[in-house]
């Protein structure tokens, strides 16, 4: 499933009426995270010879979702997901660098 129509499902939307605002909420999750040093290309188009382990994937993709609930429409609830968000995205910054010192 691409990641637009997993951001719609966890957004509950079914329509295409929002997917611009959408899409835009997921580039600006990638380039937060990348702006930290995680490599977040979108998962679902990452290579099956990447050195991403499919774990790591679905963490980005989790952090990456968690930023689109945080930011999109008047979510209650925003303020939870974007503390869990940059919880993942600090976790997901140290395993990166965990992951150079190994491979030094």
């Amino acid at each position: 499933m691409e990641l637009l129509e997993k951001a719609k499902l966890a957004l509950r939307l079914k329509t295409a009426a929002f997917d611009d605002e959408v899409k835009g909420l997921i580039a600006a999750a990638i380039e937060d995270l990348e702006s930290v040093g995680v490599n977040a290309a979108q998962p679902e188009n990452v290579s099956e010879t990447s050195t991403i382990s499919e774990k790591l994937k679905h963490r980005i993709e989790q952090a990456i979702l968690l930023y689109c609930k945080g930011h999109f429409g008047y979510n209650p609830d925003a303020e939870r997901f974007l503390k869990t968000y940059k919880i993942k995205k600090i976790a997901l910054h140290m395993e990166r660098g965990r992951q150079n010192a190994v491979e030094r």
